[in-house]
Parts: C-alpha cells; sequence; structure tokens
C-alpha cells in the first residue's frame, strides 16, 4: 500500500549493494515448483522484466529498530489479495483466486518487515532469506 515504505526499503537495499527489479508492482508467477517475481516494465524503478525466485514475502512498516517479524496467515492472505491488480470484485469471491493466493502461502514464508530509513535492517533481511532457505 502507499507510504508502507517500499520505494524507501527499495532505495536503502539498492543503495547497500542489492539488485531491485522493481518499487512498486511486481508480478508473481506461481506456475511452477518454485514461485518467481517478475519485474514488470509499467510501473516503478528498478530493472524491469526479469525472473527471480520468491523467498520471502514481506508487508512493511516503519520502526525505529530492524525486526523481521510474524504476521498471520490471514493478514498477509488479506495484503496480497488487496494487491491483485487486474482481479477487482473476484478477491473473495472466485474460487481460482482464492486458490491462487493459497497456493502462494503454501510455497512461500511470509513476514512483515519493520525498518527505519537507515541500511540497517539489511542484515536482518538477509538473515531472514537464509533461515527460510
Amino acid at each position: 500500500p502507499e507510504g508502507a515504505g517500499k520505494s524507501t526499503w527499495s532505495r536503502i537495499a539498492v543503495e547497500a549493494g542489492a539488485g531491485l527489479l522493481s518499487d512498486d508492482l511486481l508480478l508473481i508467477a506461481v506456475d511452477r515448483d518454485q514461485p518467481a517475481v517478475i519485474g514488470s516494465p509499467f510501473r516503478g524503478g528498478g530493472a524491469g522484466p526479469g525472473r527471480v525466485p520468491l523467498g520471502l514475502l514481506l508487508s512493511s512498516r516503519h520502526a525505529a529498530e530492524p525486526a523481521l517479524l510474524p504476521v498471520s496467515r490471514l493478514a498477509m492472505a488479506a495484503l496480497v489479495s488487496a494487491n491483485l491488480p487486474y482481479a477487482g470484485d473476484r478477491v473473495g469471491g472466485d474460487d481460482v483466486v482464492t486458490g491462487i493466493v493459497d497456493s502462494l502461502l503454501d510455497q512461500v514464508p511470509f513476514r512483515e518487515l519493520a525498518f527505519a530509513k537507515s541500511p540497517a535492517f539489511m542484515p536482518v533481511l538477509e538473515t531472514g532469506l537464509q533461515d527460510e532457505s
């Protein structure tokens, strides 16, 4: 959602040496054994099209200290569903859309990233990715 810090933590991550597909709209492919993130040429900054295995789904919030925190499946399902482009009124009333979200959450771990406007969250994020792989 707007104001959650996507562009801020994307910029900080890039400045710390991370790659970036987009700081806004990403496509998620769930058609293979390992879901993948596909960069979109439509919006946001970044390298644009490319395909990378999806290791972790993140919600984010501003905080004084960086942390990778648990988030409920229901909260992440709501967040993912609310951000599905082109699904519109199908969310919640369409078994196909619900099945895609459920499949994604079955295959990919999810957490909340608490971060401040500094690169201090990078080691926390890297450790979280390693722990989940």
